[in-house]
């Protein structure tokens, strides 16, 4: 199964020792463009960078619909926008751990999100 992910949960995931939970679960992750930036290119050293830019089961893959990334973007982070728009385009489950973006997804009439994959993993699923 392919999923879409947002940074904030490939980030807590590696602080917490768990990235590699992703592809055990889901085999292949898909994240779009502005996140990876946000994750190894401006994120540098900081946890998740390292296994974002080495993991071959990570594909960056950007959203279409631009139009909609642009319109979201209004009221979220380009990440989370890209993110939400590319799970929709995919029908795909969407891993985000952030109250508005998790909201950003459901009003742009999707239910595919999941917010509570980090908290989940940390308390041992």
């Amino acid at each position: 199964m392919v999923v879409v992910a947002n940074s904030t949960p490939l980030i807590a995931l590696s602080k917490l020792g768990l990235f590699e939970l992703l592809k055990e679960y889901f085999g292949e992750v898909a994240i779009p463009k502005e996140v990876y930036e946000e994750v190894v290119t401006r994120g540098g050293s900081l946890f998740g960078a390292k296994e974002v830019s080495n993991s071959n089961w990570i594909k960056v893959i950007e959203p279409e619909n631009r139009i909609a990334v642009d319109s979201l973007s209004m009221s979220l982070g380009k990440g989370e926008a890209e993110a939400i728009i590319l799970a929709k385009e995919k029908n795909t489950l969407l891993i985000i751990d952030d109250k508005d973006g998790n909201n950003g997804n459901k009003s742009w009439g999707s239910s595919n999100g999941y917010s509570g994959f980090v908290d989940a993993c940390s308390r041992g699923w």
